[in-house]
């Protein structure tokens, strides 16, 4: 009787254990519950117009092959953040292969969805793999396809998922195409494109708002030709971090049409040719306002900033003119300033001359002191510039309640630079906001010695309990300069690049701290080239 027991819980888990569903291709809606994951899709399949698809947390959706997810009616890909749902293929031979289908599925398409559907939704979701190729539109958007030029279906949320290692002819990760799509708190890294949008591709008329993109970390994506991060017409993005992506135009941003770009780190992007960061044409206006340039790269020029005015033919007006490459730059913190910029006056003559209006004000040329930039972290030590440095007045803005980590958007009374609001503390050490302490080194970079220079705070004469100490890029303590007591009043100290065995130190990023009366004041980056 015992093993008859046995064997019947055996095959009970064995059944629960090793559920799954195969999904021929054809129309599909109902409930994909998690009893029946994995469901492996062996064809093209399509929600039809007034259906409704929902999908539980934790669902394994696996193709079978390069097939689409067609969407007429409404997908309900709801997930949680424990229990994700995934979207992938079962093999991943010929992926790398950007030539033909194998290795990848066709991607979630909203093609022109019926407006009469309701909003669709795809939240805590992860979709990879997905492989985007053939004529005009099967070659946009390697995860999610979204156009609404002829339905005007503007219904699609994508919220809280990940975008990763996808690949599309346009549109790497996501393609949007004359619609209104929320996009926002996603993780859209590792994706390429073969031209343009290496992240996101969003395309937008003038008749058309655009896409609310908010709160998105964009990252390490490729595109072949223009916009790594994102290509974009009439772009509505903001509390964003755009980083380490490249391409051969507008390593982080290609921007064509007005666009509004707000409270945006942009860094560490590279472009093989002009705009390391932006990369703007066709543009009677781009706002970009509280944003963050630095750290970017461009080959021919623009590390940060390329705006690009070319000579095309009107065809309203039956003549030649310059388009504008037009932007306004308003607290923001960009590295080298307006002269950095590269302005294109190719062809430019006193008939015809190449004009640019570029409003810049309230700007700042300085390092934004991130905390650990090598390693992705974009958060503020607690002396940055950016910190409380934002426009005054944030009206009309429509900024989220939240900056992207999460935190309240205004902590003080005035918003900081960037996708992140410093919250009082910093570095993981209980840092303070220095408004009567100084703390800095020059030269620096340095080689081998450099002298850092700090002030105490004070109106008495009483003497206070002061250290500078060294640390490396791993938090580890280098050396000790000062451990004494000290009252009121600027000084300096020389560090020779040595720790405390007087051995030399490697090249590198070092940090060094004021500590007064066993409070931190001022956490610093140094940097030793050898």
């Amino acid at each position: 009787m015992k093993n008859l027991i046995f064997i019947f819980i055996l095959i009970f888990c064995s059944t629960f254990l090793f559920a799954q569903t195969t999904i021929p291709g054809g129309d599909v809606s109902g409930t994909w519950e998690i009893s029946g994951s994995p469901y492996l899709i062996e064809g093209e399949i399509t929600i039809p117009d007034g259906e409704t698809l929902a999908i539980d947390p934790g669902v394994l959706v696996e193709f079978q092959g390069h097939y689409k997810f067609n969407v007429q009616g409404r997908l309900l890909a709801v997930g949680t953040e424990q229990d994700l749902i995934y979207f992938t293929i079962n093999d991943t031979t010929g992926f790398s292969n950007h030539t033909i289908p194998d290795g990848g599925w066709h991607g979630i398409r909203f093609d022109n969805t019926p407006t009469t559907n309701d909003s669709s939704k795809i939240v805590y979701c992860h979709l990879e793999y997905g492989k985007a190729l053939g004529a005009d539109p099967d070659y946009l958007g390697g995860a999610i396809y979204c156009c609404a030029l002829y339905s005007e279906f503007s219904k699609t949320q994508i919220i809280n998922s990940k975008i990763i290692n996808n690949y599309a002819g346009c549109g790497g990760g996501i393609a949007l195409k004359f619609c209104m799509v929320i996009l926002r708190n996603n993780y859209i890294c590792y994706n390429i494109s073969g031209n343009k949008g290496g992240g996101i591709y969003c395309r937008n008329s003038y008749y058309n708002a655009g896409s609310d993109i908010e709160s998105n970390v964009i990252c390490h994506n490729i595109a072949i030709q223009d916009g790594g991060g994102i290509y974009g017409q009439r772009l509505e993005l903001c509390n964003s971090l755009i980083h380490s992506n490249s391409a051969d135009y507008g390593g982080g941003l290609y921007c064509t049409g007005d666009n509004d770009i707000v409270n945006c780190t942009i860094t560490n992007n590279s472009a093989q040719f002009k705009g390391g960061g932006l990369y703007c044409t066709q543009s009677e206006l781009t706002n970009v306002i509280d944003c963050i340039f630095w750290d970017d790269n461009a080959v021919e020029g623009g590390d940060e900033v390329a705006l690009y005015a070319y000579w095309y033919y009107d065809w309203i007006s039956m003549t030649y003119a310059w388009s504008p490459a037009n932007a306004s730059f308003y607290y923001d913190d960009i590295e080298g300033g307006i002269g950095s910029f590269y302005l294109n006056y190719e062809g430019s003559t006193p008939q015809y001359p190449i004009i640019y209006n570029i409003p810049y004000y309230y700007n700042l040329n300085s390092d934004p002191l991130f905390l650990d930039p090598e390693n992705g972290d974009f958060y503020f030590f607690s002396n940055s510039p950016c910190i409380n440095t934002g426009t005054p007045d944030t009206t009309g803005l429509n900024l989220p309640e939240y900056d992207l980590d999460g935190n309240p958007r205004i902590y003080e009374d005035i918003i900081d630079m960037g996708c992140y609001e410093w919250q009082g503390t910093g570095a993981g050490n209980n840092e303070l906001p220095i408004t009567n302490y100084q703390l800095q080194n020059y030269p620096n970079p340095f080689n081998p010695d450099t002298e850092i220079a700090f002030s105490i705070a004070g109106s008495d004469d009483k003497e206070k309990k002061v250290s500078i100490i060294i640390y490396n890029i791993k938090g580890q303590r280098v050396k000790t300069l000062i451990k004494e007591k000290m009252k009121s009043g600027r000084y300096s100290v020389i560090w020779d690049s040595k720790d405390e065995n007087n051995k030399p130190c490697s090249s590198g990023i070092y940090f060094y701290k004021l500590d007064v009366d066993g409070k931190t004041k001022a956490l610093r980056k140094m940097v030793l080239l050898k």
